[in-house]
């Protein structure tokens, strides 16, 4: 995975701008409690920002604050970090990731929250089994059932 050149909060800008998003009036009380953590523990000011945002559901918020420190690619990250995303689809998605090394592209394709799990299966194991990244492209596509989309992608 390629590493990121985001800032690190370590310095005092950068916590200065975390502490106005943190108290900007628009995140609940837990959602500040838990973005202050990662203040604490040094998360980058890039993955802080995206994170910190109020649509996000608490427990989306914890999971990505959790991965934050695991994904070292923002451009990767910053799919994840969508607010129309189930926390359990960012926890398979952040689980993938890490095993497979995805590359940013199949990151993008996969984060689409209108896909299943079983779809996201489906297409898991396309990517295990080396199908190429054009036919992975064309058979995802949510409309499509899950048992269409193996046929597409020859995994059934």
């Amino acid at each position: 995975m390629a590493v990121s050149n985001t800032t690190s909060l370590s310095d005092k800008k950068a916590k200065d701008e975390g502490l106005d998003l943190l108290f900007n009036g628009k995140l609940s009380v837990s959602q500040i409690s838990v973005l202050k953590d990662a203040l604490e523990k040094g998360i980058k000011i890039d993955y802080f920002k995206l994170i910190a945002n109020p649509n996000f559901k608490f427990s989306s918020m914890c999971v990505l604050l959790e991965i934050a420190f695991e994904i070292e690619d923002f451009g990767i990250f910053q799919h994840l970090a969508n607010p129309k995303l189930e926390v359990y689809k960012i926890s398979y998605l952040a689980d993938l990731i890490k095993s497979n090394e995805l590359t940013e592209e199949y990151v993008k394709l996969l984060s689409n929250p209108k896909f299943t799990v079983v779809q996201l299966g489906v297409l898991e194991d396309a990517i295990k089994k080396n199908v190429s990244f054009d036919y992975v492209k064309r058979a995802a596509d949510p409309s499509i059932n899950a048992a269409k989309m193996a046929v597409l992608l020859g995994t059934k």
